[in-house]
């Protein structure tokens, strides 16, 4: 009711308070509002209290109407949003469902610039590497050593392969095998036979094996110089042996009174 009685005086009200060019028209609000309207002079010209009244109660009208729609306006949004409360922790399950924090500007993130971090997917060149070691699938050595590096890469075998070069044996530069084939060591065991065209400087096991045998003998045989040979050759004695060297033996002897042979001989 009082907003209905109110919007019919105010209409009222500007039937009878305004005038245009100083004679009182009966015009609208709207009118009015756009400047079209003017207060008509009451006596002597000048307008009474009353339309003094008149006015103030159309602005005031005006204004209230107007505190009305935007409290209006604003029950509505509220009465939009929902009454809850949300924690982080819901307010996460809630953006988990349509990809979490997806579609967000990273620009700046913790103060840097997107271009400054990297890839989920990148290379690097192999200038980048400033420490560590590259392992060897993927073009290194897999070690921070030369000698490492040879033991990781195989680069000194323990199984086939040549050598080229002279190659080193223990310390020093005393024990080793030449390029050529020469072998310098300080002692060599065999556990079966050695086969030499020449062997200089050796220690014989008896006088069968330093002299040239002319046939097959064996230990405790009696070794005699063959004297129907041309060519210097021991053989097994017999009753008829002239010359008799010694006895073959498979112990250890050593040469007494003997010559040595001449650089590059084999026989005295």
């Amino acid at each position: 009711m009082a907003d209905a009685r109110s919007g019919a005086e105010l209409i009222d009200y500007s039937k009878t308070a305004f005038s245009i060019g100083g004679v009182r028209q009966e015009i609208s609000i709207d009118d009015w509002r756009n400047g079209w309207a003017a207060i008509v002079g009451g006596l002597d010209g000048k307008p009474t209290s009353q339309q003094f009244n008149m006015v103030f109660y159309i602005l005031s009208v005006l204004l209230n109407q107007n505190i009305s729609d935007v409290s209006a306006v604003k029950n509505t949004a509220n009465a939009a949003l929902p009454k809850e409360n949300f924690t982080a922790q819901q307010i996460v399950t809630l953006l988990s469902r349509y990809g979490r924090m997806s579609g967000c500007d990273a620009d700046m993130l913790d103060g840097k610039h997107a271009n400054e971090f990297a890839a989920a997917k990148h290379s690097h060149a192999a200038s980048d590497i400033t420490s560590g070691n590259l392992p060897i699938e993927r073009g290194g050595t897999g070690a921070g050593t030369a000698a490492d590096a040879c033991r990781a890469l195989g680069a000194m075998r323990n199984t086939g392969g040549t050598f080229t070069g002279t190659v080193y044996f223990a310390n020093g530069t005393a024990h080793y095998v030449g390029s050529a084939g020469d072998a310098h060591f300080k002692s060599l065991t065999a556990s079966e036979d050695i086969h030499a065209k020449r062997v200089f400087e050796a220690v014989y096991n008896d006088y069968a094996e330093l002299m040239p045998r002319g046939e097959q003998t064996d230990p405790g045989d009696i070794i005699a110089l063959d004297t129907n040979s041309q060519q210097e050759k021991y053989v097994k004695a017999t009753n008829l042996s002239s010359r008799i060297a010694g006895i073959h033996s498979d112990e250890y002897g050593m040469l007494i009174g003997g010559e040595q042979v001449n650089d590059g001989e084999d026989f005295l």
